[in-house]
């Protein structure tokens, strides 16, 4: 709110502590567009833009392709369950030689 420009765009702030901010600073940061409103679209958008069983998103806020070989399945993001495990074989391995060392 104290953030945006009458004439379109938004600057920081002089002094954060002042009720009313203390007037803008003259600039824009880039990573506010880049960054922020992205991060901000991701949290309150209804989740069918990006699907994050395919995405991962770094600390800047790109998306990046998950390689299937590191997919989990409904349990995206997080070390297989014994149970997954039972599905791996030699013949077509489900999970890296290190992960079934973590899980066992």
């Amino acid at each position: 709110r104290l953030c945006r420009l009458q004439d379109g765009g938004y600057s920081g702030l002089k002094d954060v502590t002042d009720r009313h901010g203390g007037g803008h600073n003259g600039k824009m940061e880039s990573f506010f567009l880049a960054e922020t409103l992205k991060y901000l679209w991701l949290l309150f958008g209804d989740g069918t833009e990006v699907p994050l069983d395919e995405y991962v998103f770094n600390t800047e806020a790109h998306p990046l392709r998950i390689h299937e070989d590191y997919r989990f399945g409904s349990r995206f993001g997080s070390l297989p369950l014994a149970e997954d495990l039972a599905n791996d074989s030699p013949e077509r391995p489900l999970f890296d030689q290190s992960v079934r060392a973590r899980v066992a």
